[in-house]
């Protein structure tokens, strides 16, 4: 769970690591297929884009009932329960120098901490790994029983244990049942919170983002234009347009794209 410090301020929000400029699109399908072989226990993940502000992650299965991850400002602790031989997406953002994270495991009873590390996470790719393997060579592992000396009585975070998260829902029912103001030009999907995603139909868009910009074609072709270099999409392409680069989206008739960017300040 990322811990959130009441000093830091929005010039200190932004990252000051420098993003890759506009690289080539990557085809998500193929992506995936090449990567398959890193989609296994115990981390299950591989990331896609992670030298900038947002990192771009799919994860496999199947994953641990009993890993608790504790990330993100929501202070919220979630479990992944991903199957066996499925691929979710995820998108996460480089941690403000004093945010912490946590990876907790849990006694039978669900409730009870059995082991925990608290971190800093620069690389989520390579840190969880090792994290985990630590855990199932402890004693903890071995007899489910805490040690009282490692577990924070006075933790990083406080947990947030009384918000709920949404229901799941189908992202292709969703456009449809929207379809007449995604043609329209732009749709929110989520907008509270660091996360903004936004659902766009034919047409040009034009943005401008101190951090990264991640673009997704859900649907028919769109060009990509940063500083005069353009980049062409086809279904299931994506692309992520570097911090604070002002860039225009051209979508052809039919097609459908999303759009991710984060704010680290906007839960403040």
């Amino acid at each position: 769970m990322s811990k959130r410090m009441g000093e830091e301020n929005g010039e200190q929000a932004v990252s000051k690591k420098s993003s890759p400029q506009l690289g080539d699109p990557l085809n998500m399908t193929e992506w995936i297929e090449d990567n398959k072989s890193f989609f296994l226990p115990p981390v299950c993940n591989k990331m896609m884009y992670g030298e900038g502000q947002l990192k771009v992650m799919f994860v496999g299965g199947p994953m641990s009932e009993k890993i608790i991850i504790l990330t993100k400002a929501r202070r919220i602790q979630h479990s992944p329960q991903r199957k066996e031989d499925t691929v979710g997406l995820v998108i996460e953002r480089e941690r403000l120098p004093k945010e912490s994270d946590g990876l907790r495991y849990f006694c039978e009873d669900g409730v009870t901490p059995v082991w925990e590390k608290w971190f800093h996470c620069d690389d989520l790719g390579t840190q969880l790994g090792p994290l985990i393997k630590e855990y199932f060579a402890s004693e903890e592992y071995k007899t489910g029983t805490p040690n009282p000396d490692k577990i924070a009585k006075d933790p990083p975070v406080k947990v947030d244990l009384k918000t709920g998260v949404n229901e799941p829902f189908s992202l292709k029912e969703w456009i449809v049942e929207n379809k007449s103001d995604i043609e329209c030009g732009t749709k929110e999907l989520f907008g509270q919170g660091e996360f903004k995603i936004n659902i766009h139909g034919e047409g040009e868009q034009s943005g401008e983002w101190h951090g990264e910009t991640w673009l997704c074609q859900i649907e028919g072709d769109a060009s990509v234009t940063v500083n005069g270099e353009t980049k062409d999409l086809t279904k299931d392409d994506v692309i992520l347009i570097p911090s604070g680069s002002k860039y225009t989206v051209k979508r052809s008739k039919g097609s459908i794209g999303l759009s991710v960017i984060m704010d680290p300040m906007a839960n403040k």
